[in-house]
This record gives structure tokens, sequence and C-alpha cells, in this order.
């Protein structure tokens, strides 16, 4: 694989990094940098695994894909790490941003980052389960088990708001 094929691949994903930033951590700018973060720690970090996936002959098609994959499994984790960390430092100032009595729109950061972390890549179905379980260093059991806990205190703060709308979204 030539590194202009690598880079159309690395850039192909960073819409989907930023809406899994931008779900941990909900502010436009502050998502934006933890992809570029992210990626910049991810080429640190991954140098080998980047520079196997560069080396790769084409006719290893399956191991090169098996790599990437790989690769993009990291890339979320990073992401994961870092918009965790990031939210946490600014948790205050973005509550007040968003809203004091965090109702309606904002409901969703009553929940822990890998709450919505975890809501988020079910979301989505971007990967297999295992792959999203290893992404927040979870195995698959804890990782379901944890969806379901979020899901069922996402919509106890539903309910709490809106008793229609939320027996609405269970159906």
């Amino acid at each position: 694989m030539n590194r202009k094929e690598f880079e159309k691949y690395f850039i192909s994903f960073v819409p989907e990094l930023y809406s899994f930033a931008f779900a941990i951590i909900p502010d436009d700018l502050q998502a934006e940098q933890v992809v570029i973060d992210a990626c910049m720690v991810a080429t640190v970090q991954e140098k080998s695994l980047i520079n196997n996936i560069l080396l790769m002959k084409n006719n290893d098609d399956y191991s090169r894909k098996e790599r990437m994959q790989k690769l993009r499994v990291r890339l979320y984790k990073y992401v994961y790490k870092v918009a965790s960390k990031r939210f946490y430092q600014l948790e205050d100032g973005i509550k007040k941003t968003l809203g004091e009595d965090l109702s309606g729109k904002t409901r969703v950061l009553r929940l822990t980052t890998e709450e919505r972390a975890i809501l988020h890549l079910h979301k989505e179905r971007i990967l297999p389960i295992d792959n999203l379980a290893t992404i927040l260093d979870l195995d698959e059991e804890s990782f379901c088990l944890k969806l379901n806990l979020a899901r069922n205190k996402l919509l106890k703060f539903m309910e709490q708001e809106n008793p229609k709308l939320a027996s609405e979204q269970l159906v």
C-alpha cells in the first residue's frame, strides 16, 4: 500500500472519530482537537504497525485489512482516552455553557464518559462488538452489561423529564 492510499484510508474515518469524540465531549472545537491529538498519538505509538501496513504487498490483502482494522480500533481507543481526560478537565465549563440545569439536550451529560462512549459506539455499529469492547478496555460481557445499564440510566432521565417521550423511545 502506498502512502497516498494509506492517507486516504486514514482520512476516510476521521468523521467517525470526530462523531465519537463529540459524543464524549460535546464541544465542536474540543472534539476536533481530541481527534487531532489522538491521531498524533497514534502516529507515534503505532509507528511500527503503520510501517507494516505501508510495506505490505497488495497480494496480502487480508492481512493488510486486518492490520488496518487493528489501527482503526486503536485510534478509537486513543480518542476515548484523550476525550475522557479532556472532558474531566473542562466538565464544569461545558456544563455551564450547555446549561446549568442539565435538562433536555444536555441530559446525556448526566451519564459518565464511559456510558456516553458505549451508547455511541453501539448506536453507530461501526465495528464488531469485540472491537467495541476493546476500545474501552472491557470484555464483551462487561460491554453488554454496561450498555444495558447506560440505556436504562438514560431512559430514567428521559422519563423524569417527559414520561410520554421515554415510552415512545422504547417502542
